[in-house]
């Protein structure tokens, strides 16, 4: 027995419709790691949190001319001289995990690539 029958409160039920949709096809956030470098594990949990928050896509502007944290296996040396640090990368592993990691929590990753060349 609850708390309201032992309080001799009657047992009230209001019938509801709720109606829970977006208004906007394209609700997201755009993180840009050129200027800011952010681990693997926080853009996991930005994901995972703008999921939760009914967001659908995550724009991740990986290079700009602030720094070129992308190891591409053909050109080493852009990531090696235009990262932050060593540590500071992205590898095409990262980027797999963070576009899979988005299709399994409904987010769409649009990862963006300004070449060099400014």
């Amino acid at each position: 027995m609850d708390s309201q029958r032992l309080c001799g409160v009657e047992e009230r039920r209001v019938g509801l419709y709720i109606w829970d949709a977006p208004v906007f096809a394209h609700r997201g956030v755009l993180l840009d790691t050129s200027r800011n470098y952010y681990p693997v594990e926080d853009i996991l949990r930005t994901i995972g949190a703008i999921s939760v928050n009914k967001m659908n896509v995550f724009h991740w502007h990986i290079t700009d001319s602030h720094s070129f944290p992308l190891l591409v296996p053909s050109e080493p040396d852009l990531a090696a001289k235009g990262s932050y640090g060593p540590d500071m990368l992205y590898t095409p592993y990262d980027v797999n995990r963070i576009v899979q990691f988005g299709l399994e929590h409904g987010v769409k990753v649009i990862p963006e690539i300004d070449t060099p060349g400014q």
